[in-house]
């Protein structure tokens, strides 16, 4: 049994609790997308994006190696799976 909770909605926007999952394959998040009991208007997609890509962006400040060197690898891998 798996359970997905979109309970803690901070911006009232279903594109910000899918966010997180921009990061994984398309075909899973369609899965998700046909479970979702909202609605989805024509600009989701475009605001999950977004709300992904400020997520990295903000997460990127934190990724730094032993030498004190920003891991640009890990923020690249995962901005290529948005873009």
């Amino acid at each position: 049994l798996s359970v997905i909770d979109f309970g803690d909605l901070r911006l009232n926007d279903p594109a910000y609790d899918f966010s997180f999952l921009g990061l994984y394959p398309a075909a899973f998040l369609s899965q998700i997308e046909h479970y979702y009991v909202l609605p989805i208007d024509e600009n989701f997609k475009i605001r999950m994006r977004y709300h992904c890509l400020r997520f990295l962006l903000v997460n990127l400040s934190e990724r730094y190696d032993r030498n004190g060197n920003i891991e640009h690898t890990w923020f690249f891998e995962r901005l290529a799976k948005i873009v």
